[in-house]
Formats: structure tokens, C-alpha cells, sequence
């Protein structure tokens, strides 16, 4: 990752279908490599399943910035992810709809966690009842930044426009 980009993991992502629910986010690095499939397109979709998925990159930041996980869809229930940087050390953060704002990184609708400057490897295990598709960026602060920035002005320009249609058709 160079910090001007942003990076949709999916094609780098290898995924382990979890139909039971049944395995934890410490015991989804315990599996072998033989139990994950990889994906072929930069957004996963699982259809509607009340499976869970578990994930397994491998990373290699070559910069100096913190890089930021985004997970693009905002129905996502359940969220817990796990980095492992260079020297061994593990954080453990969850995201999700299911939790409160506070807990989120950016004050957003979608989940965006910090995972450091020299994460190795990242286990992620993400739950939904909708429709199950997963859409998530890898980046450094200011490419984050810019996209939501981009997202949001055009946004705000669809809003706008609606609105003055609105107000036209109230006074015809």
C-alpha cells in the first residue's frame, strides 16, 4: 500500500465460510491455509447466508502512515477483527451496526478501524442477516479521507438536487 491509494482487499482476502458460527476469532488463525478459499473479485458477495465469514490477509505496509480497515457496508452486524503487526503484538477491535457510535473510529455509518503502522497479518470475522456482501478498503489516513471527502460531496450535491426538485414541484 503507498499512502495516495486505497486498496479494496478483496482480491488479496482468503475467506472460510463458518455455516455454524461456531469458530472464534482466536481459532480462525489456527486454521490451515487449506481451510480458507481465495477470492476473485475485489468485493465479496455471499448472498443472503446467516453464516458467518472469516477472513486472513496478509499485509505489507510500505509506508510509514497508520493504515485504516473501511468496511464499505453499513448493514454489517457483527465485526471483530484482529491484527498482528511485526512484533507479535495482537489487537482485537469490533465494529458493526450492533455497536454503539462511540465505539467507532470515524463518527460515520460504516465501520472504519486503525490496525498500525506494520500490521503482518489480519483475521476478520463478520456476521450480517442481510444481504452479504463485503466491500473493504485498506488505506492510510489521508486516501481515506479523500474518498469519503469525494463520497460526500457527491452526495450532498444529489441531496441538493432532490431538495430544489421538491421545492420546485411544491410551487407549481
Amino acid at each position: 500500500n503507498n499512502n495516495n491509494q486505497v486498496v479494496d482487499i478483496g482480491k488479496y482476502a482468503r475467506y472460510h465460510i463458518d455455516s455454524q458460527d461456531s469458530i472464534s476469532l482466536s481459532q480462525i488463525q489456527l486454521l490451515p491455509d487449506g481451510a480458507f478459499q481465495k477470492s476473485k473479485t475485489e468485493i465479496m458477495n455471499f448472498g443472503n447466508t446467516i453464516a458467518s465469514i472469516d477472513l486472513k490477509l496478509i499485509v505489507k505496509n510500505l509506508t510509514t502512515e497508520q493504515l485504516y480497515l473501511s468496511f464499505e457496508n453499513n448493514e454489517l452486524q457483527y465485526i471483530e477483527v484482529m491484527t498482528i503487526d511485526e512484533s507479535g503484538n495482537q489487537l482485537i477491535q469490533q465494529g458493526g451496526i450492533f455497536n454503539t457510535i462511540s465505539n467507532k473510529y470515524f463518527q460515520r455509518g460504516n465501520t472504519i478501524l486503525k490496525i498500525g503502522t506494520k500490521p503482518i497479518q489480519i483475521f476478520m470475522k463478520v456476521k450480517t442477516h442481510s444481504s452479504f456482501y463485503l466491500p473493504i478498503n485498506l488505506s492510510s489516513l489521508p486516501s481515506l479521507m479523500n474518498q469519503n471527502y469525494k463520497l460526500d460531496v457527491f452526495k450532498g450535491i444529489t441531496f441538493g438536487i432532490m431538495l430544489a426538485m421538491c421545492l420546485y414541484n411544491l410551487f407549481i
